[in-house]
């Protein structure tokens, strides 16, 4: 028996006594695990919300710790990491912000969103808090035989994906999953990308991220580059490879000419459509270092262009004025709602801003905002923008 599926069967077992109760027994078999398979999120994930159920906090936080460094994006931890943030929270904001925190880090999560909501709009915050449990904030699924696709580089320095323990459709069945996705979904084909900017920039990235850029590859044949087993409708459809493929390298060249935002709504496009999953994981992993750019270009947005499909701006830098509202004071910064384009009477947007600074803006200052559009937030999809400079126009 293969060592990841001996292993399988010990997380089955373990999660049979999870659901049984069997904390003890349960702690037991998943410490074994974690030793065994100290890479894989989920028997720590697991682990820590035994002890949770145990009131064992103290282990909890330690092996939360562990789980942190070993995959601080794996959603159930920011789901399970937010709840314990919603039971510590001093006052409704703080809250507001632990789950804000979270959901810049998984803007589509439909837990972190809910959570989020409950926090804004109950009345009665302390009951809320004081009664919430963690199966109402927290998903605990069972061990699943198709993991996490894993990126990694070769001696070549080519990126590859894994998928472990995957078996495909029928043909019949893929050539009726393919039908309902071109239904529901969008055609690229050779559609034109807009760009949802005003301005533009170029300037050349240095040559090491250049090279970390070209590392990350499609065009590999270690995986397939579209995903035959989602039943579920997408937002934007690829009938070519190569057209993917070709968006996929034009988003590379973006990003090694300065252009990142261009590069993030091409990106962003493939993550939501149906492509493969490890496709999308090396889009993630290009947003990712898109917002982790120091050197940045805060452009001026085609606000319509967002309202469209704000799902294919998650990263961009934006250059937006109007007037603040709902000013809130937090630990870590303010928080305030923004009238984009603010005229005395009429606003073309609205968007939630939180900044690092702590007096930075107060109720009915026309501001200046350079920021990060993460996603759309609460339940009128309002956009979140995460701030990098605040300025008042006199």
């Amino acid at each position: 028996m293969s060592e990841n599926r001996q292993n399988f069967k010990i997380l089955k077992e373990a999660y049979r006594s999870f659901r049984k109760k069997q904390y003890v027994n349960t702690a037991v078999i998943l410490e074994q695990t974690v030793r065994s398979s100290p890479d894989d999120p989920y028997p720590y994930f697991l682990l820590a919300v035994t002890k949770l159920y145990s009131a064992d906090f103290s282990g909890a936080n330690s092996v939360m710790q562990k789980l942190e460094r070993v995959n601080p994006s794996y959603i159930p931890f920011l789901q399970l990491n937010a709840f314990l943030g919603l039971k510590s929270a001093r006052n409704r904001e703080e809250a507001i912000s632990v789950y804000l925190n979270a959901i810049e880090k998984a803007p589509s999560d439909k837990v972190l969103l809910r959570g989020l909501r409950q926090c804004e709009d109950l009345n009665n915050f302390p009951e809320f808090q004081k009664n919430s449990r963690i199966s109402d904030l927290v998903v605990i699924k069972a061990p699943g035989r198709i993991s996490v696709p894993v990126i990694s580089f070769d001696h070549t320095g080519k990126s590859r994906g894994k998928r472990r323990n995957g078996k495909g459709l029928t043909a019949a069945v893929s050539i009726v999953v393919i039908a309902s996705a071109i239904a529901a979904g969008v055609y690229l084909g050779s559609m034109y990308v807009p760009s949802g900017f005003i301005g533009n920039r170029t300037g050349a990235v240095n040559s090491s991220d250049a090279e970390k850029i070209d590392r990350v590859d499609i065009t590999g044949s270690g995986y397939g580059l579209f995903d035959r087993l989602n039943r579920q409708p997408v937002k934007e459809f690829y009938t070519s490879a190569d057209v993917m493929i070709s968006q996929f390298n034009e988003a590379r060249q973006l990003m090694k000419n300065g252009e990142m935002n261009r590069a993030a709504v091409i990106l962003n496009r493939i993550i939501n459509s149906n492509a493969s999953q490890v496709v999308k994981e090396k889009c993630g992993f290009l947003i990712s270092f898109i917002i982790d750019s120091d050197d940045r270009t805060y452009e001026k947005p085609d606000i319509k262009a967002i309202q469209e499909k704000p799902y294919l701006y998650r990263g961009v830098a934006l250059d937006l004025e109007g007037r603040a509202a709902n000013v809130k004071r937090f630990e870590k910064g303010t928080g305030f709602t923004l009238m984009v384009d603010y005229d005395g009477r009429n606003f073309r947007w609205i968007a939630q801003v939180f900044t690092p600074g702590g007096n930075a803006v107060e109720n009915g200052q026309n501001v200046r905002v350079q920021g990060v559009y993460i996603s759309g937030i609460g339940a009128d999809n309002r956009a979140y923008i995460s701030s990098a400079r605040v300025d008042v126009v006199k």
